[in-house]
């Protein structure tokens, strides 16, 4: 605080930076919530409220924690646009962040203070991507079920689908030759309501080999009739990221 010539009484001009609103929501939107929650914490550190910075990485990590799990856990979440679950989480940084900061906002405006650039922000965000990439990497695999066939071929399992569910199919893609020597194969089983999906991987294009489809269709017809007897079974044709290509179904 410093005295005018009239006497009066005005606001210094804050020495330090901020990162506005605009610039949280942002880094959430490239770098998930956990990038918001990063820049709050920043601006918290810089008016002292150092316990308060503690609180907002922990709700960050929650927050991208809980979604992960949900995207991972629930079934047909990963259906949920991409769009979507990150304007899901920049409504919650965005929400948190007035809670917890709109008082200064108002306060660094009228003082004139300065706010770092959008630039720093996005570069910040890119910075934490490897992190945000490596928790739901192991996420992943702490969630995954799964049946060793040897060989390095595996049944995985999600949703509704059991254990023994998986030993049934291996033990089924053993007897027809689809499990055996050739080296490493992973199926995934899943199971919603009275449906089961089989999502096999396979090389590029091969979904659309009119050979390749017959001898999925007759394998989806003997394990409607002599495996999951009574339910529906799907079969899905994937590329190597697991992304379906075609479905043969009834």
């Amino acid at each position: 605080m410093k005295s005018d010539y009239s006497g009066s009484m005005i606001d210094e001009r804050p020495e330090y930076s901020l990162y506005s609103l605009s610039a949280i929501n942002l880094a959430t939107a490239f770098g998930s919530i956990l990038a918001g929650a990063v820049l709050l914490a920043s601006n918290l550190k810089k008016v002292h409220r150092e316990d308060e910075a503690l609180q907002t990485y922990i709700f960050g990590f929650f927050i991208l924690i809980l979604l992960f799990f949900s995207i991972i856990l629930i079934p047909n979440a990963n259906k949920i646009p991409d769009a979507l679950i990150q304007l899901i989480q920049v409504g919650f940084i965005y929400g948190f962040s007035y809670y917890k900061f709109n008082t200064e906002f108002k306060s660094h405006e009228k003082k004139k203070g300065k706010y770092y650039s959008k630039w720093r922000a996005f570069g910040i965000s890119l910075l934490l991507l490897p992190l945000v990439l490596g928790i739901l990497f192991g996420i992943n695999i702490l969630t995954e079920k799964k049946v060793d066939f040897g060989n390095e071929q595996f049944v995985y399992y999600e949703f509704d689908a059991t254990k023994d569910d998986a030993v049934i199919l291996g033990n089924y893609l053993q007897k027809v030759g689809f499990f055996g020597n050739e080296g490493p194969r992973d199926v995934r089983l899943g199971k919603i309501s009275n449906v089961y999906t089989v999502s096999i991987p396979l090389v590029a294009d091969a979904w659309n080999d009119d050979e390749i489809i017959f001898l999925f269709t007759r394998l989806r017809n003997e394990l409607a009739e002599n495996v999951f007897k009574g339910a529906t079974v799907e079969i899905k044709l994937c590329n190597v990221f697991n992304t379906p290509k075609k479905t043969i179904k009834e």
